[in-house]
């Protein structure tokens, strides 16, 4: 993978769509993520899961993208990586979810 791009991998089991991240999450790859995110809205998934898997950069957007997916209900995985782990952290403090661990 390029390191600056963003990968973004959907799978779909059942009800629940799973994102998978991969790269920065900034501009101008943070449209298509984005875009993404409107569609599982409109696509009445029950359960969605943001998997922050190798995520090396968050913009200032992308964290307020992040916190208004938090409170419609989306979970979050950050299997490793530092200033990932660090963001979501202050994303919960800010809104009150918790951060799943891996293996939960």
């Amino acid at each position: 993978m390029v390191e600056s791009m963003l990968k973004i991998t959907e799978v779909e089991n059942d009800s629940r769509l799973t994102l998978i991240l991969e790269g920065k999450l900034t501009d101008p790859w943070l449209s298509e993520f984005e875009r993404i995110w409107a569609d599982a809205k409109r696509g009445g998934w029950a359960k969605v899961v943001v998997n922050m898997k190798d995520v090396m950069t968050i913009s200032d957007r992308a964290q307020v993208l992040l916190h208004d997916m938090a409170r419609d209900g989306v979970k979050f995985v950050c299997p490793r990586g530092v200033l990932t782990k660090h963001v979501m952290k202050r994303l919960a403090d800010r809104c009150g979810f918790r951060e799943k661990r891996s293996g939960e």
